[in-house]
């Protein structure tokens, strides 16, 4: 028992020193935790010191920008003010030096105090450790107070208490060695403190130099700020100077002003002189070109004069011959009747004896009629003869081609309907159509084209185009009348020879009505016109047909607007083996000009109402076989911007059961076009096309066409590109007819 007792009082007087020892080192960290606060004061307490030095920095910062400013002005300080300004930049890098390492020191006080507000956390479980040490000091006296009471107890109560004690011992050794190692991480903290004051007193050193430092700079600066009092007065002088200066430069400004107006004024002459050269240049080139057209002009119109004389001599060498011819006719004609009267002496005759036979023979009919009918039969072998001796006066070219006619190029055919192209043709130019009338014959040269016409003559002996699906072929010619064969026969006699009638297609065909007429005024070779035997200006429209496969223009443009006029300008044809005499400029569906093939290609249109609607320009090319179709070479225009390139003049023509030709005039020969039937796009079509023909059609129905332009150039969406219209197919046994769009 004895023993025990002496080792808990050892273990107890242990516990209380390690306590102590405990509260000794906590003093001693508040003590030094609580000194570098003061010296961190008394730096703060020195701070303000250098804000005066800061300002007078600032200040000597703003004097050198405005010294600076002054030694541009005055060139002659230069050297003193670099000095100072040199000199100036060095104290400001001090300065910035300084106050780099103050904001060091600043950082690192910062930094001292976050690490002491790290170890506050520290000092509260040590407070809490003293409060449990001040309980297990009174513990042991409790447990004292026990021990009394245990030695005063009983032995079991005593084996009891004693394993309560030891038990509560071990809880305290246990509690023992958790103090300790608190108390090494205790001077650990201590040791880093003590590192920590260690820095703090170097700073301090240092920022200490950097105050005896300041005081330096701020003597220096108070001697700077002497030398820049003396530069103001100095900048002073050099102001008024400068404003005398100002006001000499100022005057000299507007000498030269004036000078540079007058070289503006000089500038402006002689580059209108420049321009005028040009221009008398630019003339003078043009006057030589225009001579040489000239002369070009007149060599051809002297090669024009020659051919025109050949020709007139020709035509009068022909006429005199016709002359001839005519005056042989004459007399031939004058032979003619006399033998028509002694034939008809002789009817006389043999009718008074036949009469006489009848009277004294009484003969039967059948015996009589072979008499007559020998006695016509005479006489017509008497006209054949004669007719045949007038024949002969033709050429034999002619009689040739007469004889060797084709029966399958020349047939006779019968008008099943009226027709007047003039209000039902489906083609641009309708005159060189023939006027049909119901029951009438006409008499078929060829085979149909492509468009579905005949070349024929009408019995007049009239030459034009025939619709092939309003007349029908004559298969018997025996129920003819006389009349009609006889005039029938006329055609297809030497008189109207096939190769003088018959073009070969219906686009190269020229006027034949007026070469009938030359046919019928004489029977020599016919001689066809040619616009190479006149002038271009004299040719008409009457004197020339229309092709679709004759060589048009291409690429017409205008190149330039004017008041009240246009300046236009197009292409010969890409590629053509055709001879081009020349172009016809069309203005609103009437001819404007004739341009010479050898001429340039453009035209300045005159005399222009633009406010009046839009106009149309289409450019014809003149060749041996005709011209060219006017939707070839169009082109819409106006003054304003909002120029519609929607189709125009929408046709649908030979209407049939199942088919339908649709043609329309596009604003420009560029621009591509889609057809739509039923609201069914059938086909685009490139630029040049304006015509297509629809099959397929149901017949007796209704059909919407639509032509909508595709123009390379954007549009407005307010803008229409669609023209449209109906039409209805017929039924069988209705001919065709023409609805128009415009």
């Amino acid at each position: 028992m004895n023993k025990s007792r002496f080792r808990l009082t050892l273990l107890l007087i242990l516990h209380l020193r390690n306590c102590d020892q405990i509260n000794v080192s906590f003093r001693a960290t508040n003590a030094r935790d609580i000194s570098p606060i003061t010296t961190v004061s008394a730096s703060a307490n020195e701070e303000p010191l250098n804000s005066p030095e800061s300002s007078g920095s600032s200040t000597c910062y703003d004097d050198s920008i405005h010294y600076q400013a002054l030694t541009k002005m005055n060139e002659g300080l230069k050297t003193k003010l670099d000095r100072l300004t040199q000199s100036n930049q060095d104290n400001t890098a001090k300065l910035k030096l300084q106050s780099e390492q103050y904001d060091k020191l600043q950082q690192a006080y910062k930094d001292l105090e976050t690490k002491y507000t790290q170890l506050l956390p520290i000092e509260e479980p040590h407070k809490q450790e003293k409060l449990s040490y001040d309980s297990c000091l009174l513990e042991n006296k409790q447990l004292k107070e026990k021990l009394l009471n245990i030695e005063n107890g009983s032995h079991h109560k005593d084996l009891d208490e004693q394993n309560k004690q030891k038990q509560k011992i071990d809880s305290l050794e246990n509690e023992l060695l958790a103090l300790k190692s608190t108390q090494n991480h205790q001077q650990d903290v201590q040791i880093k403190m003590n590192d920590l004051q260690k820095e703090l007193e170097l700073r301090i050193k240092e920022f200490e130099t950097i105050s005896t430092l300041n005081a330096k700079l701020s003597n220096e600066l108070k001697n700077s700020t002497n030398t820049n009092e003396r530069l103001t007065a100095e900048c002073d002088a050099l102001r008024a100077a400068l404003v005398a200066k100002a006001d000499e430069f100022d005057s000299e400004k507007r000498e030269n002003e004036q000078l540079k107006t007058k070289n503006s004024d000089l500038e402006s002459i002689i580059k209108s002189l420049q321009d005028t050269n040009d221009v008398l240049k630019r003339l003078n080139t043009e006057n030589e070109i225009n001579k040489q057209e000239l002369t070009k002009k007149q060599e051809d119109y002297e090669q024009f004069q020659k051919i025109h004389d050949t020709t007139k001599r020709e035509n009068q060498a022909t006429i005199h011959l016709l002359q001839e011819k005519i005056r042989d006719l004459e007399r031939r004609t004058e032979l003619q009747s006399l033998k028509h009267e002694e034939i008809l002496l002789q009817l006389d005759s043999l009718k008074a004896a036949q009469q006489q036979q009848q009277h004294c023979i009484l003969p039967s009919s059948n015996t009589s009629s072979p008499s007559i009918n020998t006695h016509r039969n005479s006489l017509s072998t008497i006209v054949d003869s004669q007719t045949s001796e007038i024949d002969d006066s033709a050429p034999i070219h002619s009689r040739q081609q007469s004889t060797n006619l084709n029966e399958k190029l020349v047939r006779l055919a019968v008008a099943r309907y009226s027709y007047e192209p003039l209000r039902f043709s489906p083609n641009d130019h309708p005159e060189i159509e023939l006027p049909l009338k119901q029951g009438e014959y006409y008499v078929i040269y060829g085979n149909i084209d492509e468009d579905g016409f005949y070349g024929g003559r009408n019995l007049d002996g009239r030459y034009g185009l025939v619709p092939s699906n309003l007349i029908e072929l004559v298969k018997n010619s025996n129920d003819l009348s006389e009349s009609t064969k006889q005039s029938i026969q006329k055609l297809m006699v030497s008189k109207y020879p096939l190769d003088e009638r018959t073009p070969p297609n219906r686009e190269a065909m020229f006027n034949f009505d007026s070469d009938a007429s030359i046919m019928n005024s004489s029977t020599s070779i016919p001689k066809t016109r040619t616009p190479s035997n006149s002038n271009i200006s004299d040719i008409t429209n009457s004197d020339l047909s229309y092709g679709k496969h004759i060589p048009h223009p291409i690429n017409l443009h205008i190149d330039k607007f004017m008041n009240n006029s246009v300046l236009i300008s197009w292409d010969h044809p890409s590629s053509s083996n055709v001879q081009i005499f020349g172009y016809q400029v069309i203005l609103d569906q009437i001819l404007y000009t004739t341009i010479h093939g050898n001429e340039r290609t453009g035209v300045l249109i005159e005399n222009i109402n633009f406010n009046e609607k839009l106009h149309r320009i289409s450019i014809r090319t003149i060749t041996q076989l005709g011209l060219s179709r006017d939707q070839y070479c169009t082109l819409l225009f106006t003054n304003s911007k909002d120029l519609s390139y929607m189709p125009s003049d929408l046709r649908v023509d030979r209407i049939n059961q199942t088919t339908a030709v649709v043609s329309w005039w596009p604003a420009s020969n560029d621009i591509i076009h889609t057809l739509f039937v039923n609201d069914k796009e059938v086909q685009t079509f490139k630029a040049g096309i304006y015509r297509f023909k629809l099959t397929g059609l149901l017949p007796n129905a209704s059909h919407k066409v639509s032509i909508t332009a595709k123009p390379s150039i954007a549009t407005s969406p307010q803008q229409h590109l669609t023209i449209s219209m109906d039409f209805r197919t017929t039924s069988f046994g209705i001919y065709e007819y023409t609805l128009n769009c415009r």
